[in-house]
């Protein structure tokens, strides 16, 4: 599905699975002032090269490490690793990083080994971030408005 005017840049949404969340996005009528919102579970195919921006919920361990590998063998994986291939800015709700629900009870190398992944990603310019901070800190930000998610 896709919200918005042609003439806007777009904003892929890419999730595992349908949330509350995206939907918040996805429906935001303030965020389609500025950008024509595309949901990746909602199309059969996507043109990610022509996205200024992906927002990837549902980063699970599984995902992430068949990213950092260049394994894009879900319609997930395929759409992040094309977003970071074709040098889109990326943004990750840090509530939706699996690994993070693990820090307390992780043996400490075992977690350390796979944050090693999520470095990779950071240092490839992808955003982890508070879900508060994607909103306020990029998709709006010098537009004016607060978007509504």
């Amino acid at each position: 599905g896709v919200v918005g005017a042609e003439d806007k840049p777009v904003l892929g949404i890419i999730s595992e699975n349908h949330g509350e969340i995206c939907h918040k996005v996805y429906e935001c009528k303030q965020l389609a002032e500025y950008y024509r919102m595309r949901c990746a579970l909602l199309e059969d195919t996507w043109d990610v090269e022509n996205w200024e921006a992906v927002i990837a919920y549902t980063l699970t361990n599984e995902a992430l490490g068949k990213i950092v590998n260049g394994i894009f063998d879900t319609p997930y994986t395929k759409a992040f690793g094309k977003a970071l291939l074709c040098g889109k800015k990326i943004y990750v709700p840090e509530e939706d990083v699996e690994l993070y629900h693990y820090r307390k009870t992780a043996p400490r190398e075992y977690y350390r080994k796979l944050e090693a992944n999520l470095e990779i990603l950071k240092k490839s310019g992808v955003e982890i971030l508070p879900n508060e901070q994607i909103r306020g800190r990029s998709l709006c930000k010098g537009r004016g408005k607060r978007p509504c998610f």
